[in-house]
């Protein structure tokens, strides 16, 4: 795949995402639609067995696995456990969150049990966000056809990392 000489812009949201880009000959950005036709896709990660899921099919499962589904991560990166927000927003998850010591401090990281019976698995909130970049990342270059190697990403405004 031919590499794309421009950059994508990535809207990284607590509740849906954005990808956008300015098209080969085009004096305007524009947002993307997602592999089910909309503009925007919910920052939602939900993890089976053998796939991970982003945005809608995510939502889809949180409806019957909500016990598997991470919403709203962007609340808890970079924040020490300890912090009352970061507590708040992992008791509105339905994960099992345990702390994990890091660089002094105590972080968030998100248990997943396996619905198999398998051995669980363990995610940092980091790790959840770059699955979310992963999939705008994918939505752009299935529109340009391209490989894009360079993104500029937006956060919330309460984002403190």
């Amino acid at each position: 795949m031919a590499a794309f000489d421009g950059a994508i812009g990535i809207a990284l949201g607590n509740t849906v995402c954005y990808v956008a880009v300015v098209p080969p000959g085009g004096d305007r950005p524009e947002v993307l639609t997602n592999d089910q036709g909309n503009r925007g896709t919910p920052a939602c990660v939900a993890f089976a067995d053998k796939e991970t899921l982003v945005g809608e099919a995510a939502k889809v499962q949180q409806g019957t696995s909500p016990a598997l589904t991470v919403e709203g991560v962007l609340r808890v990166v970079g924040a020490p456990v300890a912090d009352t927000a970061v507590r708040a927003a992992c008791s509105d998850l339905r994960l099992t969150v345990k702390p994990e010591k890091e660089g002094g401090q105590e972080r968030a990281v998100f248990v997943v049990e396996s619905k198999s019976g398998g051995p669980s698995r363990e995610f940092t909130p980091e790790q959840i966000v770059a699955v979310m970049v992963g999939k705008m990342l994918a939505t752009a270059e299935a529109y340009l056809g391209k490989k894009v190697a360079r993104a500029v990403v937006s956060v919330p405004l309460g984002f403190s990392v």
